[in-house]
């Protein structure tokens, strides 16, 4: 049995506690009586002193978040020393995403600098990445990390990064990947795996240094439900929310458990993007506003979208926007209707879960608010279902699907297939537009080429009206 055999089998979720332990004292005999029998790593067993409903408080929270994201005072360390390099990007992983530890540890992917001028460690000394840059190696582990589906509900097959820690997440993944390729290592984060965070990376604030994976994934947790309360004012959720969870302690000994209660002080100060988890949309806001007491959203508030959508497609070819638009809207009508005749308590599950990433879609990167059902099981994609919550990396597959749609409607020749396809691209351009109405257009070209996609559309029309006008002259 190696090493990582034992790392598995220790990280594996679905041994109880008690027998991990067993399993370590058994490792431990055989090291000292059995000759021949040696590991690399040492093991042994501890009782964690953290409470299991205990969190961070606001103040180390933000602590840990600002220390993690200041690039220029970890960077020339980081570059340095290999096990530096490996804390920051766990610490910052952790500050992201509720992953375990095992598979912060094991499901990082290695990075490719394809596109990017980066050789070898020299280039952090002078440089610094862009956030371009940085974004290219974000959405490149996002895409590895699904690939990999590392849990087996597909919870944590997700990656998140928050945009406020693009560059500094991209910056030390980009070591981590150098010290990687210099020392020859299978994985991202072997030093974690065997000696644990380095006590360095906390010198100027030696109050982080108690660090705890199982308590910082609480923390974050919880402190989101705070963050969507306070979008409207409102700094603190009432007692009711301690009720969210309560029932997942005795489905599985693994899962987090979290603490709700009033935080001390409100959250102005960490302006809490920490817990955004990236999803978007009607549908999501809604439920968050009806769970929350806020003040009903207005379809008529949406006027800011409807324009973003009409501003840039004006385009005969897709005719006029009303009816599809007003069938949104009637759906949408009908949905929030539905919505606000469910008891409290469960739309608060159904915010817990889409959280967790487990309602997944059937298309990739987004959450289904009626899982595991589905209302159109024939359908393959779920663009346009009134059900779909999106996240921001849904994105990142628009373009190329734009792009598809674009080229089918100028080459099909049947009149069924073009509606299909234009009404399929009204729905993209619909969720197009709806997250750069919440996230702005500066983010979300991040993950889309909208000049390229105008450009192609342009081209096809263009295209299109010379092929008119040659079919006009031989008839």
């Amino acid at each position: 049995m190696t090493d990582e055999d034992i790392e598995s089998f220790l990280n594996h979720e679905n041994y109880p506690e008690y027998v991990k332990q067993y399993f370590i004292g058994f490792i431990q005999y055989c090291s000292e009586n059995i000759e021949g029998c040696n590991f690399s790593n040492q093991y042994a067993t501890f009782n964690d002193p953290n409470n299991e409903t205990d969190i961070y408080t606001l103040e180390i929270f933000n602590q840990y978040y600002e220390h993690a994201k200041n690039i220029e005072v970890h960077i020339e360390k980081a570059v340095k020393y290999k096990t530096y390099a490996q804390t920051w990007v766990y610490i910052i992983m952790h500050l992201m995403n509720a992953w375990r530890s095992g598979d912060i540890i094991y499901g990082l992917p290695t990075i490719d600098f394809i596109d990017l001028s980066i050789n070898d460690l020299s280039f952090f000394e002078n440089n610094r990445l862009s956030k371009e840059e940085a974004r290219l190696i974000v959405n490149q582990v996002h895409i590895k990390v699904g690939q990999m589906k590392i849990s087996k509900t597909g919870a944590l097959g997700q990656f998140l990064c928050l945009d406020s820690l693009v560059e500094s997440f991209a910056t030390a993944i980009s070591i981590t990947e150098l010290h990687r390729r210099k020392h020859n290592d299978k994985l991202m984060l072997t030093s974690i795996r065997a000696r644990g965070t380095n006590k360095i990376f906390f010198e100027n604030n030696p109050e982080l240094a108690r660090f705890h994976s199982v308590k910082m994934n609480r923390t974050l947790i919880t402190y989101f439900f705070h963050h969507v309360s306070e979008s409207e004012g409102d700094a603190h959720l009432s007692y009711e929310a301690a009720q969210i969870l309560r029932s997942h302690k005795d489905e599985d000994t693994t899962k987090v458990y979290i603490k709700f209660s009033n935080p001390q002080g409100t959250l102005d100060s960490m302006a809490f993007h920490i817990c955004e988890r990236g999803h978007f949309g009607w549908v999501y806001n809604t439920m968050i506003n009806l769970v929350l007491h806020q003040n009903e959203q207005k379809l008529e508030d949406r006027t800011a979208l409807i324009k973003s959508f009409s501003e840039k497609y004006k385009v005969n070819e897709l005719e006029t926007y009303s009816s599809f638009l007003l069938a949104e809207r009637n759906n949408k009508e009908s949905l929030a209707l539905r919505l606000s005749q469910l008891p409290k308590e469960d739309l608060k599950r159904l915010i817990v879960k889409i959280f967790r990433g487990e309602m997944p879609a059937k298309t990739a990167h987004a959450q289904c608010l009626i899982y595991p059902e589905c209302k159109s099981p024939e359908r393959k994609s779920c663009i346009g279902c009134e059900y779909l919550i999106p996240t921001e990396y849904l994105l990142l597959s628009i373009s190329e699907q734009i792009e598809t749609s674009l080229y089918k409607l100028y080459n099909s020749e049947f009149d069924w297939e073009k509606e299909r396809e234009k009404h399929f691209l009204k729905q993209m351009f619909l969720l197009m537009n709806e997250a750069i109405v919440e996230k702005g257009k500066e983010y979300v070209e991040t993950f889309i080429d909208r000049k390229r996609i105008k450009k192609l559309f342009h081209a096809i029309l263009i295209e299109n009206e010379v092929k008119q006008i040659d079919n006009s002259k031989k008839s």
